[in-house]
């Protein structure tokens, strides 16, 4: 759908993209320890080497899709969701910005894009975010709405009475019910 037929009037679901739509935890892992050639390093030098990793041109447009975050993005677009990328951009490497918006325009070209430094200004009903700290952040002004969160190791143990976490495709289902409800508004 064009952008200038998007629904206007829908619930916005606003969705996280690194670690949600896209992996760049795997793609940073494998790139830093290729970096690394199996030396061992202190965090603070494993964190630089992944600065340095992502911001190669063409790094952030080239990760790779994730299947988990495309099912709930496949059933918020069945449900009549307007469909919103909403990602942190890296404060040091604008180039990754760009490259964001570049990876939403070939893979959900239905979605408007927001690249920001505070996810929690941003407007939805419904928020996808696989980090714990940006969901509290979202939720604090919007004590009403609903959070699925794609499971991930750094969210095993994160609870909250408005984040459904997904693992599996049951899960989405359990999920269902309180989106339809926002869906119908």
């Amino acid at each position: 759908m064009s952008a200038s037929r998007r629904r206007t009037d829908a619930p916005v679901a606003v969705v996280d993209l690194d670690g949600t739509l896209c992996d760049y935890d795997g793609a940073a892992a494998r790139d830093v320890a290729r970096a690394l050639g199996g030396d061992r390093v202190s965090a603070a030098t494993r964190l630089r080497i992944e600065r340095l990793v992502t911001s190669q041109p063409g790094w952030w447009a080239s990760l790779k899709p994730l299947p988990t975050g495309f099912r709930i993005l496949r059933l918020l677009r069945g449900m009549g969701f307007r469909l919103a990328v909403l990602t942190k951009g890296p404060a040091g490497s604008h180039g990754a910005w760009s490259e964001k918006v570049a990876w939403c325009a070939r893979h959900l070209p239905d979605a408007d894009v927001t690249v920001t430094h505070d996810k929690a200004l941003v407007h939805g009903r419904v928020m996808v975010d696989d980090w714990p700290e940006a969901i509290e952040g979202w939720l604090r002004w919007r004590p009403q709405a609903l959070v699925l969160m794609p499971a991930q190791p750094w969210n095993r143990g994160f609870r909250h009475p408005n984040v459904r976490r997904i693992a599996t495709a049951k899960d989405l289902a359990r999920a269902k019910p309180g989106l339809a409800a926002i869906a119908r508004g």
